[in-house]
């Protein structure tokens, strides 16, 4: 069911839960601080409660209710990218955010999405938190026809069009002096490091989970993804792939975008996967020749996470890998 900004707005002070466009994917909206609708929120995803959330604001002045002062570092951050595909965990006092949003932890993932809609949302209703619109483990929404293929009519949805980024944002994490990244995203490491004037490292976990799409299977469908390379005859194979190259006698070839065209791929990747199970693919082969620097480096990692199933056991070795040095 489609409504309006109004709608969603008061829907969520009535505390509903309601689906909200962003730029990099669709998220499932509730008050911060209302347990109720949190809980309804990880019922809906069946997403397990040791996942933290990240609480979406309408400004950086807003950051400061809950992190007080903000070094400079973190302030050069969000102005860069704010509003912007960055989440940014920060230390909190935990009288301020209740338990169930951070998974216990002293720290809390923020963001500023860049799409007017929400943000008029969060400006009437206040800090939201704000998981993707899919069942949990399943390729993120990207478009309002993705909610209602998960949902149906329990999710009212705000219509936004489809989103202009596709893939879930970067997030980072100060430890000490060093910035890490926590989940890999829209935002390549490149950039931060060219704001920050120093290295980003990767986040070493030691077993807690302090970020979202890092411990659990994400992103996948129901089919099996298998890499292109695996193939010496592409014969009666469903193939994801390049426009410009060309994959002969394929029972289906679906195209990501061009293989020089990063930004292109990531728009269009859930929607693909999503595609799959929708015409009841059971196994797709994934061409994998492309660079994995930059935002490539994200299409990669989402890609093995994609693959992450029992069927292929080959390809979750892999997944482990990347995860930890996510």
């Amino acid at each position: 069911m489609i409504i309006t900004v109004e709608e969603a707005s008061k829907a969520l002070l009535e505390g509903e839960v309601v689906a909200l466009p962003t730029e990099t994917v669709y998220g499932l909206a509730a008050k911060f601080d209302n347990e109720k609708a949190v809980r309804e929120i990880f019922s809906l995803k069946k997403r397990p409660q040791d996942n933290p959330l990240i609480v979406h604001i309408a400004n950086l002045e807003e950051l400061k209710r809950f992190v007080f002062p903000l070094d400079q570092e973190t302030l050069s951050l969000a102005k860069a990218f704010w509003p912007g595909p960055l989440t940014i965990i920060l230390k909190v006092d935990t009288t301020l955010v209740p338990s169930l949003v951070r998974a216990g932890l002293k720290t809390v993932a923020f963001r500023v999405p860049n799409h007017e809609q929400t943000l008029e949302v969060i400006r009437q209703v206040g800090p939201l938190v704000m998981p993707s619109a899919n069942l949990s483990g399943r390729p993120s929404s990207t478009a309002p026809s993705h909610v209602e293929q998960d949902f149906g009519s329990h999710v009212p949805v705000v219509d936004g069009g489809c989103c202009s980024k596709g893939v879930e944002s970067t997030v980072i994490v100060k430890d000490k002096d060093n910035w890490k990244i926590a989940r890999q995203g829209f935002l390549s490491k490149e950039q931060i490091e060219e704001v920050l004037q120093k290295p980003v490292e990767s986040f070493e976990r030691d077993g807690k989970v302090i970020s979202p799409g890092t411990k659990y299977k994400h992103y996948a469908p129901k089919a099996t993804l298998r890499s292109l390379s695996e193939l010496s005859d592409t014969r009666g194979k469903v193939i994801l792939g390049f426009r410009e190259r060309v994959y002969k006698n394929t029972k289906k070839t679906y195209f990501f975008s061009s293989v020089n065209d990063p930004e292109g791929i990531c728009q269009s990747l859930y929607n693909i996967l999503r595609q799959l199970d929708h015409e009841h693919v059971k196994e797709a082969y994934v061409d994998m020749d492309f660079p994995k620097n930059g935002l490539y480096q994200t299409i990669y990692e989402r890609l093995l996470k994609a693959s992450h199933n029992e069927k292929n056991q080959n390809v979750k070795h892999l997944v482990k890998g990347v995860e930890s040095n996510v």
